[in-house]
C-alpha cells in the first residue's frame, strides 16, 4: 500500500486541484479549492470531525475550507466526511467498532469510519499523518506545521485498533475541555474517560461503569450494615469473622449480593459494566471449610469469587443482556490465578491487574514468571480479557526516574498476542509523576494501544523531535541511558516502591544524566517553551538528587541550592501553565512539602556512643527521606534530628513501644524489640538497639502496633552478600506522658536507622 505524501514548498495556488506530479493539491498560498462535505443531516460526531478538519487545515495552511452539505457540494475537490462518503466508498458502511478508512478517489478524499467514533479517528489520522499535526498531552500542547503547500498523493488506508477498549486513567488536574480534546484525538476510549467522551460530538464509549469501578464488594454488602447481624457473610480469618472480604460460599450472602447487583443493573441503560471485585486487601477470601473446598477444587485462591461470578452473571443475562460483570484478577495470593475448571461466560470481563509484578521489567522477564503464567492461562477461562496496567510505580519513590518505555512496548505486544481485548491503564500523570517522561509515556500508550507492533524507537524519535526540537538528540540519549541502567541493575521493584529499589540511581548515574540534560538545556537556551519542556523532564533527576541525600553515607550532603531552585521554579511554572485553577493549590503543596524537607536536610551528625568509634566502612545509615508519608505518618523538619528531618507518628500511648525489622518478601520477622518508658531517659534522640539479622530485598523497619510507620531498608541490602548480618539500631526520640517526656500527645520521631555490618 502506498501511503499518502505530504509536501512543503513555496508557490502560488494552482488553477486546478490536481498538482503537476499527479498529487492532489489541497492548499497553497493560504487558499484552497476544496470543500469539506458532510451529510445533509450529520451526526454530532460528523459535525465535530468536519470542524476539527477545517480548524487544523486553516491553522496549518492558512486556507479556510467551507463545510457544506452534500446537496451544496461541488462535483470534485471534496473532502467527504462520514456518511457523505458512501457513494464513493460504499465499503465504509461495513466498518465496525472504531475502524476507519482514509482514501483518495479521483480528485476527492474520503474520511469515514464506523459510528460513532470512526469518522473522528479518520480525520485525526489524516491530520497527523498527512498534515503533520501532533497532540502531545493532557495540557493542550500541540504541534501544527506551517505549510506553504499541502499536497496529497495516492492513498488507500483502512485501519482498526488492535484493542477494542483503550482507556487511560489520570488525575483530573488539567482543564477538562483540554483533556477531552486530547483523549479524543489520541483515540483513547473507555470507562475512565467516559465522562469526557460523553460530551456531544465526542463519540462516547461502549463501556461505562455503573456504580464504582473497582474494589466493590462492600458497596453491595457493607460491614456497617451487615457485619453485626450477619457475621457469617464475611471472611473467616484466624477463627473470627472479619470485614476483610465476603464468604462467597454462604447461600444467604450470595442471594443478598445478587439482589443488590440486580438493583444496580436496574438503574442503568445501554451497555454498562458492573464491577464485582475484591476489596483492596490481600490474602484469602475466607478460611471457612466450604471456601477452602472451592479453593482446592479450582486450584486457586480466587475460586470462591469466580464460583459466585458465574451465578450472578447468569442471574443478569436474561433481564440485562447489555450488562457486563467485571472483576479483577488481582494479587498472586488472591484472584490473579485463573480457576482450573470454571469458564467465565460472555457477559463477564476479566480485568487482569498485575499489581504483584516487577514494575521495572516486562512481563516476559524471568522475574515475572508467575504473573506471565497466570495471564497466559486466562484466555482459556474467559471470553473477554482486559488488563488493568500500571505504567509507573507508586510509593515514596513516586517521581524518580525509571527506564520503562521498552517494558510498555513489550507488554503491549504480549497482550495482543495472547488475546487481550482492552485496557484500563492507571497512568497517574497529575502530581509527582508529571516529573517523569509522562507526556511521552502517554503518547506512546495511545499509539501502542492502537497498533502495538509499531517501532518503539521510531515513535520516540517522532515525539522527541516535535516536542523538544534541537534538544531531542540529548533527550533520546538520556532515555537510552535510563533504559539501559534500569534493566542492568534491577532485581525487582514493587508497585509501592521505595527509593532503595531504584538500584540504578547511583551518584555516577545521576551525574551522567545531569551532563546530558545540561546539554539539552543549552541546545534550547533561546527558546523559552522548549527549555521548560526539558526542565520538566529533568525534574525527576533533580528529585533523585534531593531524595538520594539519605540513601548512602558517601552522598549525604546538604541539598544543592541550584537544584532546589531549578526544581521549584520549573514546578511552579508547570502548575500555572498546565493545572486547572481550582487544583493548583493542592498540587503545588506536594512539591512545597518536599522542598521544605530537602532544604532542611543536612550532613548527618556524628554517631553517638556506642557507635562513635565503629569503622565507617561497616556502617550504613538510612535517612527518613525514603519513608512514604501517609495517613498520620509525616516527614517533618526537625532541628534536633541528625540530618535535619525526621519521620513521626502518634503512638496512642503504646508502652512498651514495639518495633522491629520485617522481610515482606519472605513474610518473616528479622528482629523485634520492646522499648519501655524506663529506657527512655531523655527528650533528645537516642540510639536503640533492635537486634541482629540478615536483610532481604524487601526489608523494612516497622514501628507502632499498626505498622503505620515503616522505613524501607532496600538501600542497605547487597545482592552480592545476601547472607550479610547487620546489627540494627534506630535513632529515636519520644514525646508525651506515656514516655515521661514533654508534650501533650504521645508521639515517636525517627531520624535515622543505623546498620552495622558484622565483622
Amino acid at each position: 500500500m502506498k501511503l499518502l505524501r505530504t509536501m512543503i514548498c513555496c508557490g502560488t495556488i494552482a488553477s486546478t486541484i490536481t498538482a503537476a506530479q499527479g498529487d492532489l493539491l489541497i492548499a497553497e498560498g493560504g487558499a484552497s479549492e476544496y470543500a469539506i462535505v458532510v451529510p445533509d443531516a450529520p451526526t454530532p460526531e460528523e459535525t465535530h470531525a468536519a470542524e476539527e478538519l477545517a480548524h487544523y487545515l486553516q491553522a496549518a495552511t492558512g486556507a479556510e475550507l467551507p463545510i457544506v452539505a452534500i446537496a451544496d457540494a461541488p462535483d470534485a475537490g471534496r473532502m467527504l466526511v462520514g456518511a457523505a462518503a458512501l457513494p464513493l466508498a460504499p465499503d465504509s458502511a461495513e466498518l465496525a467498532g472504531d475502524a476507519f478508512i482514509v482514501r483518495a478517489v479521483g480528485d476527492d478524499l474520503v474520511l469515514a469510519g464506523a459510528p460513532p467514533r470512526g469518522t473522528l479517528y479518520a480525520v485525526f489520522d489524516f491530520l497527523e499523518r498527512e498534515v503533520g499535526c501532533r497532540w502531545f498531552n493532557w495540557y493542550g500542547e500541540e504541534h501544527v506545521p506551517d505549510l506553504a503547500r499541502l499536497t496529497v498523493g495516492e492513498i488507500d488506508r483502512r485501519e482498526e485498533p488492535a484493542f477494542a477498549t483503550r482507556d487511560v486513567y489520570f488525575h483530573r488536574n488539567s482543564d477538562p475541555t483540554v483533556a477531552r480534546n486530547f483523549v479524543l484525538r489520541s483515540r483513547i476510549s473507555g470507562p475512565a474517560t467516559a465522562n469526557l467522551l460523553g460530551e456531544e460530538g465526542y463519540g462516547g464509549t461502549r463501556h461505562i461503569n455503573g456504580g464504582p469501578g473497582v474494589h466493590t464488594l462492600f458497596h453491595y454488602i457493607s460491614p456497617e450494615q451487615h457485619l453485626d447481624e450477619h457475621p457469617e457473610w464475611f471472611s473467616l480469618v484466624s477463627g473470627r469473622r472479619q470485614a476483610r472480604q465476603l464468604c462467597f460460599t454462604n447461600p444467604e450472602l450470595r442471594q443478598a449480593m445478587t439482589e443488590a447487583v440486580r438493583a444496580q443493573a436496574a438503574t442503568m441503560q445501554g451497555v454498562r459494566n458492573i464491577s464485582i471485585s475484591a476489596q483492596d486487601t490481600g490474602g484469602e477470601f475466607c478460611e471457612c471449610e466450604a471456601c477452602r473446598a472451592v479453593v482446592e477444587r479450582e486450584g486457586c485462591p480466587g475460586g470462591p469469587l469466580y464460583d459466585y461470578i458465574l451465578e450472578v452473571a447468569d442471574a443478569l443475562a436474561e433481564d440485562y443482556p447489555d450488562v457486563f460483570v467485571t472483576t479483577l484478577a488481582y494479587r498472586h495470593s488472591q484472584s490473579e490465578e485463573p480457576p482450573a475448571g470454571l469458564h467465565m461466560p460472555g457477559n463477564v470481563i476479566i480485568i487482569f491487574a498485575p499489581i504483584d509484578a516487577n514494575f521495572a521489567a516486562a512481563l516476559e522477564h524471568p522475574s515475572n514468571a508467575e504473573t506471565l503464567a497466570n495471564i497466559t492461562r486466562w484466555p482459556e477461562r474467559c471470553e473477554h480479557l482486559w488488563v488493568w496496567y500500571y505504567t509507573n510505580p507508586y510509593g515514596s519513590a513516586t517521581g524518580l526516574p525509571i527506564g520503562n518505555l521498552g517494558r510498555l512496548a513489550d507488554d503491549m505486544r504480549l497482550f495482543r498476542h495472547i488475546g487481550v481485548e482492552g485496557f484500563f491503564i492507571e497512568h497517574d500523570t497529575g502530581i509527582a509523576q508529571m516529573h517523569l517522561l509522562a507526556d511521552l509515556q502517554t503518547w506512546l500508550l495511545a499509539k501502542l494501544m492502537w497498533e502495538p507492533e509499531r517501532d518503539l524507537q521510531a515513535l520516540i524519535a517522532d515525539f522527541t523531535d516535535h516536542y523538544y526540537g534541537p534538544a531531542a538528540p540529548m533527550i533520546r540519549d538520556y532515555i537510552d541511558l535510563l533504559e539501559r541502567e534500569t534493566a542492568a541493575r534491577q532485581i525487582g521493584m514493587r508497585w509501592s516502591a521505595s527509593p532503595g529499589q531504584f538500584k540504578h540511581l547511583t551518584p555516577e548515574f545521576v551525574a551522567r544524566c545531569d551532563t546530558l540534560l545540561d546539554a539539552a538545556e543549552e541546545a534550547v537556551a533561546q527558546d523559552d517553551v522548549l527549555r521548560q519542556r526539558v526542565r520538566i523532564a529533568r525534574m525527576s533527576v533533580d528529585r533523585a538528587r534531593l531524595m538520594l541525600l539519605g540513601l548512602a553515607p558517601e552522598t549525604i550532603t546538604a541539598a544543592p541550592a541550584e537544584v532546589v531552585e531549578r526544581y521549584r521554579t520549573t514546578w511552579e511554572r508547570a502548575v500555572q501553565e498546565r493545572i486547572a485553577e481550582n487544583r493548583r493549590a493542592a498540587v503545588a503543596a506536594f512539591v512545597d512539602a518536599f522542598l521544605a524537607l530537602a532544604e532542611a536536610f543536612r550532613e548527618p551528625a556524628p554517631l553517638p556512643a556506642p557507635l562513635a568509634d565503629v569503622d565507617p566502612d561497616r556502617v550504613v545509615q538510612v535517612g527518613p527521606m525514603v519513608v512514604q508519608a501517609r495517613r498520620e505518618t509525616r516527614l517533618v523538619p526537625d532541628e534536633r534530628a541528625a540530618m535535619g528531618i525526621a519521620v513521626t507518628r502518634p503512638t496512642e500511648g503504646e508502652a512498651p513501644f514495639t518495633m522491629g525489622a520485617y522481610a515482606f518478601d519472605t513474610a518473616t520477622h528479622i528482629v523485634r524489640a520492646e522499648i519501655t518508658p524506663e529506657q527512655i531517659s531523655s527528650a533528645d534522640y537516642s540510639l536503640y538497639r533492635l537486634g541482629e539479622g540478615a536483610l532481604t530485598p524487601a526489608s523494612s523497619i516497622w514501628a507502632t502496633r499498626s505498622w503505620g510507620l515503616t522505613v524501607p531498608l532496600e538501600s542497605a541490602f547487597d545482592a552480592a552478600e545476601p547472607e550479610r548480618v547487620f546489627t540494627i539500631y534506630a535513632s529515636m526520640r519520644f514525646e508525651g506522658p506515656a514516655y515521661n517526656q514533654p508534650g501533650e500527645e504521645d508521639r515517636v520521631f525517627i531520624d535515622r536507622i543505623v546498620l552495622v555490618r558484622a565483622q
